[in-house]
């Protein structure tokens, strides 16, 4: 199909110029990308088209039987952009995936002034909030140490420390951080009590994409962030049911409410990139969950993370 005022522009001349390992990439198309890979977009539309039947059966039975009240799954192939989506809008709470963002806001001043990472914090018994978390970080701040901003943001990230993350947040202005949610997407709401900042695993996913194609940050403090995230300590979750050489760069975040109600309320969260069949064909994900047990939902994580990546890598 060519529209008649594009022969006369010359822009049809623009179709099958695109090539795939040297051959031309047909394609009728000329408002949108036409070459999104083509023979690997095509078979994406299978993958993820199976994926989101698999997965939705899978929710279904996990609540069914009682290991989640709630589960919401998006991942989008970062190569041909297909995604899935199951219950992507469903609003959780940020819990700790809200230390992405404080990281990227002090990679985005770092962009204009790069010494404010090697600027020292010293750090005394307070803050201390080790014990509120569930999954504890396998390293802790020595009190009377001092350490850089980018040492902290490495444990705050790598190691999910809710301390070093509390003395980073003192020291940066809380503007940047909600600017630099609204740049990379993320949609934060209020709780009708206004104590919970609330997110979804659609929005939450587009962060992945976005230190991915470097779109918001330099590609040198890009390729940092996703460093971090790639050395996360909580192999237990979304990584422990892929092949341990497969790199799993991800965040991880909980948050328990009503401790001391007949609910007690858990959130297990586990959001990232996977760089399928050797990073040729990486995949970002983001799986939320809700239930009574905390153990429950890891596993809810693990099996999830598993289906999208035997889907994924399946041979067509």
């Amino acid at each position: 199909m060519t529209f008649g005022y594009f022969n006369i522009l010359g822009v049809d001349s623009l179709k099958a110029t695109f090539t795939n390992s040297g051959e031309p990439c047909a394609s009728d198309y000329i408002f949108i990308n036409p070459y999104p890979d083509c023979e690997l977009y095509e078979n994406k539309l299978a993958i993820y088209t199976s994926l989101e039947k698999k997965l939705d059966d899978f929710v279904k039975v996990s609540i069914a039987s009682g290991k989640a009240n709630k589960i919401s799954i998006w991942s989008r192939d970062l190569t041909t952009r297909r995604f899935v989506g199951i219950n992507e809008n469903t609003e959780y709470a940020g819990a700790s995936l809200l230390k992405l963002p404080l990281m990227i806001a002090y990679f985005k001043l770092a962009e204009v002034s790069p010494e404010i990472l090697q600027k020292k914090i010293s750090y005394t018994v307070n803050p201390n909030l080790y014990s509120g978390q569930f999954f504890k970080p396998k390293k802790e701040l020595v009190p009377g140490t001092e350490y850089t901003i980018d040492e902290l943001i490495e444990r705050m990230v790598s190691y999910s420390d809710n301390t070093a993350t509390a003395l980073l947040a003192l020291n940066v202005n809380a503007d940047l951080i909600r600017k630099v949610q609204q740049a990379v997407g993320i949609e934060i709401t209020l709780d009708s009590g206004e104590t919970d900042r609330l997110v979804t695993a659609r929005g939450y996913g587009s962060i992945m994409r976005t230190l991915y194609n470097s779109s918001y940050l330099t590609r040198e403090l890009s390729e940092k962030a996703i460093l971090y995230l790639s050395r996360a300590d909580f192999a237990e979750g979304s990584p422990a049911k892929l092949p341990k050489e497969v790199v799993v760069a991800h965040k991880f975040g909980e948050r328990a409410k009503g401790e001391n109600s007949a609910s007690n309320t858990k959130e297990l969260h586990d959001c990232g990139i996977v760089y399928a069949k050797n990073g040729e064909e990486p995949y970002s994900f983001c799986i939320m969950t809700e239930g009574n047990d905390f153990n429950s939902l890891l596993s809810v994580i693990q099996d999830v993370s598993g289906i999208i990546y035997t889907e994924v890598i399946k041979p067509q």
